[in-house]
């Protein structure tokens, strides 16, 4: 019954098709997930529809870290398959809008990103499950949601979109140095050695001109 609202209140705002393009994408992605659990093996109860996307309820939970990796990298791929395939139609005349590539590159982006319940988390989990053990894997996960969303604050402060993807890795990596060494120093030791290699590097041609060449 909600649906009804939310659709009412994008077609009053005109973009109702933006609405629908959005919903459509996020059971594409779904039936991703569907459809390799039904691969494996796996059945499910259904797909709900929810205000904010779309989940899919697996009638037994996944217990094998391959079965939960290719399940959790199948709906990401769907959003990869979608968007390659809107672009072959593209090139070939066939008028795409462009809130399906939108669409299909946020939904991609979004759900990889490492963080619990995303499909990133689930993917790492997976991973992180087969080499250590679950219950070390499920005290390892908050660390990873808490660094991702601490790079991405980091990537934000730099107001820049360029320096923000690089302040985005550079934060990921200062999170695991601090988390490493359990120590917030050896964090900011390798931060200011990062912005001292590029201040050096930024002079370095000007004095070894002068020096080589007097200029």
């Amino acid at each position: 019954p909600w649906l009804v609202p939310i659709f009412a209140v994008f077609a009053f705002g005109g973009s109702f098709h933006l609405c629908l393009i959005a919903y459509m994408v996020a059971i594409i992605h779904e039936m991703g997930h569907l459809l390799a659990s039904k691969i494996l093996g796996y059945s499910a109860n259904g797909m709900k529809i929810e205000p904010f996307g779309v989940c899919l309820n697996l009638s037994s939970r996944i217990s094998n870290s391959l079965h939960e990796f290719v399940i959790s990298m199948a709906g990401p791929f769907a959003n990869f398959i979608m968007l390659a395939l809107g672009t072959a139609l593209a090139y070939s005349g066939i008028c795409i809008p462009k809130a399906f590539f939108v669409a299909n590159f946020y939904m991609l982006f979004i759900n990889l990103l490492p963080v619990m319940p995303l499909d990133g988390g689930r993917i790492i989990k997976s991973v992180l499950k087969a080499e250590i053990g679950e219950k070390k894997a499920q005290k390892i996960m908050p660390f990873m949601a808490a660094n991702v969303l601490q790079a991405f604050l980091f990537g934000i402060y730099h107001m820049n979109l360029i320096q923000g993807v690089y302040a985005f890795v550079l934060g990921l990596i200062l999170g695991f140095t601090a988390e490493y060494f359990h120590s917030i120093w050896a964090a900011i030791l390798l931060h200011a050695f990062v912005n001292g290699s590029a201040e050096v590097l930024s002079i370095l041609p000007e004095v070894l001109t002068e020096s080589w060449f007097g200029v």
